[in-house]
């Protein structure tokens, strides 16, 4: 039999070619990856979760915790001292929450939860805000900020009875460097626009000495749930809750570690001067 002729093999710069386009394939994908992107608007009625939710009768306990993803001051995540700085709350605002984790806290708690992702990174919702709740939303709607600071931000407005009025509720996570004026602009006014009973509470990235905040406090009807009942606080505090039409029964901070920020909380009523 003749011989079988050799098969050729690949030329030496067909396959440089084909590595430098394999190279040049994958090196997009994790730059297109890794890119961070805004999510944009969404609303819906109520939250996730199985839990039965109460309709509060004109009283609530209102919880604000970066989260910083669950990672305490010890650098360590743990969910379980997250959810152990959360109990005993009816309505809570999250920042710095990463995928699922609003969902765990919420099982955890046994209360109902929403995540409000601020932006999308490898293609998934990453990074966020988030919400727990055993009380009735009845509904929300979630706003993209203008991004500033590298960073994507939002804000949540939450509607939800309350006695037999609406209680209106802003949840956010402001920037800290470039944008950071035109955000709290937009939020602040929003907060003032809104009918009262109304709460604004996040990380705002901004201390009491702040000229935006010196101002939306001296604005009419506006004060700072914690330091209406406590005076002077932790100097530097970043945290808050504002109120309008509310006064607040109780507040204070709590810091058991499970982040590198306290958790600042208030129980509210309707101010009866404001009927």
């Amino acid at each position: 039999m003749p011989d079988t002729p050799p098969i050729p093999s690949p030329k030496p710069r067909r396959v440089r070619w084909l590595v430098v386009l394999l190279a040049a394939v994958v090196g997009a994908l994790l730059v297109d990856g890794n890119r961070i992107r805004p999510t944009g608007p969404a609303e819906g009625l109520g939250l996730n979760g199985a839990i039965l939710p109460s309709r509060p009768a004109g009283s609530i306990r209102l919880a604000t915790y970066n989260i910083r993803r669950g990672l305490g001051q010890d650098n360590r995540r743990d969910m379980d001292r997250t959810a152990q700085a959360l109990t005993h709350f009816d309505l809570i605002g999250l920042n710095e929450v990463g995928p699922n984790q609003a969902q765990t806290l919420g099982e955890k708690l046994k209360q109902n939860w929403l995540y409000a992702p601020t932006e999308v990174r490898w293609w998934h919702e990453d990074f966020g805000n988030g919400l727990l709740s055993r009380v009735s939303i009845s509904h929300w709607t979630r706003t993209p900020l203008p991004t500033g600071d590298g960073g994507c931000r939002n804000y949540v407005l939450l509607e939800m009875p309350f006695g037999s009025e609406t209680l209106s509720v802003i949840v956010t996570h402001l920037g800290r460097s470039l944008g950071k004026e035109r955000q709290r602009e937009i939020v602040f006014d929003r907060f003032l626009s809104l009918p009262t009973p109304a709460v604004l509470m996040g990380d705002m990235n901004a201390t009491a000495s702040e000229l935006q905040i010196t101002r939306l406090l001296a604005a009419p009807g506006v004060i700072d749930a914690l330091r209406s009942l406590n005076g002077p606080d932790r100097p530097g505090r970043i945290d808050w809750i504002f109120l309008r039409g509310l006064h607040a029964t109780a507040a204070g901070m709590t810091d058991n570690g499970a982040s590198d920020h306290p958790m600042v909380w208030a129980e509210i009523e309707r101010a009866a001067t404001d009927h």
